[in-house]
């Protein structure tokens, strides 16, 4: 069931990735707006799961809202974790059935288990695949306490069905699910220091009159800095620039020398 939903979701996945890039790209630094689009990005994504999903009997549904409310929680705090639970619920309440307010108790409590462990980020701990686990086995855990709320002509039989498959395969989904977006976050932080590297770089250069450039043997690509095409009366980025270029920016008398570097 787990593999399942993983690969028919996995285009809602991708597509909640590429949300997320642009969110943490551009209001990482204003997080209460950050946190509120974090929650309603993952709040929809846990309707669409929603909208497939294991019906256990009438009216007691399982799908993968625990899991991307808790994760929502996680990485947005308790702005995108309460927008995210919000969202879910109320579909959740449209569909109703007898498990409904069970169903909504869960998501708050994955809402609220997230939070918590958003707490401990916050404190510069890393996100790993253990604590991965443990957020995806607390919540699941809570889910099937919260279980003990369903009618009681059907709490046992639901119980004695899912208990296993909710405390092996939902924690299983959380880390999977989770180091995808822990990947993503380890790439745009590395994006940003080679932004901020390259400005740097730049400033330094303007600063000091002086350019530089990178020639690749293998491939013939070359890289100019944006200094180096000011210095040399270019537009930066206008155009890729060639050996022939470098060559013609290069005084005439030091041409030769120049290419017989490169030959050798």
């Amino acid at each position: 069931m787990f593999y399942k939903d993983l690969v028919d979701n996995l285009t809602l996945l991708l597509s909640l990735g590429m949300v997320y890039s642009l969110i943490h790209k551009r209001w990482s630094r204003h997080r209460q707006l950050a946190g509120v689009l974090l929650g309603v990005s993952f709040g929809f994504a846990a309707v669409i799961g929603m909208m497939s999903p294991l019906t256990l009997m009438p009216g007691v549904v399982f799908d993968g809202r625990s899991v991307l409310v808790s994760l929502a929680g996680l990485f947005g705090g308790p702005a995108a974790a309460g927008l995210a639970a919000a969202i879910a619920s109320l579909y959740r309440y449209h569909l109703g059935g007898a498990g409904a307010w069970t169903g909504i108790g869960v998501i708050w409590a994955a809402a609220f288990v997230g939070t918590l462990f958003h707490r401990r980020t916050l404190k510069g701990k890393e996100v790993g695949a253990g604590v991965l686990w443990l957020l995806g086995f607390v919540v699941h855990a809570a889910m099937l306490f919260l279980m003990l709320t369903l009618p009681a002509d059907i709490r046992w039989r639901v119980l004695e069905k899912m208990f296993l498959p909710v405390l092996l395969g939902y924690p299983l989904t959380t880390v999977l699910l989770g180091m995808f977006f822990v990947a993503l976050e380890e790439r745009l932080r590395l994006d940003d220091r080679i932004y901020r590297s390259e400005r740097l770089l730049n400033e330094v250069q303007q600063l000091t009159g002086s350019g530089g450039w990178e020639y690749t043997v293998g491939t013939g690509v070359m890289y100019w800095t944006e200094q180096l095409y000011r210095l040399h009366g270019f537009e930066p980025g206008a155009a890729a620039p060639r050996l022939e270029t470098n060559c013609a920016c290069i005084h005439a008398d030091d041409r030769e020398t120049f290419r017989l570097a490169f030959r050798a």
